[in-house]
């Protein structure tokens, strides 16, 4: 099954980040362009948020996430949503950033887009585990990222 776009599940997701006692500010990261990008605060700390969408694949565990290199250099933490899981991944963007670097330093890291700017992840939500497409099977824990839904 293809990826539903994010246009159709960006609204639950932004609805689950409300329920969780995120709320949402107007700011956005100097020079930031993506539109997946969100400032919110709770507890009275603000962050931006990289919020990828996912729809559900009935013939797999696996996710195929396409991290937005450039975003993910502007914000806090990413935020995966993914259609009918009964959790979210929220993860520090610092995590993301030097697995990246890792995986680019050796040369192994895959990207997806017009202009090569996505860099390729599969989630495997059913092991708590992420692995950087092309890092020959390399994989890293998220159970401590996992948030589960009421």
């Amino acid at each position: 099954m293809a990826h539903i776009g994010s246009d159709r599940l960006m609204p639950a997701a932004l609805g689950v980040l409300r329920d969780l006692g995120y709320h949402p500010r107007e700011k956005r990261p100097l020079g930031c362009t993506s539109r997946n990008v969100y400032c919110y605060e709770k507890d009275g700390k603000e962050e931006f948020i990289l919020v990828q969408c996912r729809s559900h694949q009935d013939e797999t565990d696996r996710y195929l996430v396409g991290v937005i290199v450039e975003a993910l250099r502007q914000v806090n933490s990413v935020v995966l949503f993914l259609e009918g899981e009964p959790s979210i991944l929220k993860i520090p963007a610092e995590f993301l950033r030097r697995i990246h670097e890792d995986r680019a330093k050796i040369g192994d890291a895959r990207y997806t887009g017009p202009h090569n700017e996505q860099w390729r992840i599969d989630v495997y939500l059913s092991d708590a585990e992420m692995s950087p497409q092309g890092s020959s099977g390399h994989r890293y824990n998220i159970m401590p990222y996992v948030v589960r839904l009421a």
